[in-house]
């Protein structure tokens, strides 16, 4: 995942700051803001995208 989509210099996908209030953290932050688009199809992206991520850095092999 290159980042969070439309806020790209964020590429933590676990934790970021909220996109109302860049005080307070937000976990799984591009699903959440894909969520609140209306966004089915990316949020299925993202979600295998964030997946993919978790299981590379648990060391789980690809499926």
């Amino acid at each position: 995942m290159a980042g969070i989509p439309g806020r790209e210099c964020y590429r933590y996908t676990v934790c970021a700051p909220g996109e109302r209030s860049a005080h307070s953290a937000e976990m799984l932050p591009a699903i959440h803001e894909s969520i609140r688009r209306g966004d089915s199809a990316g949020t299925d992206k993202i979600i295998a995208s964030v997946a993919a991520t978790l299981r590379h850095a648990a060391g789980i092999p690809a499926a």
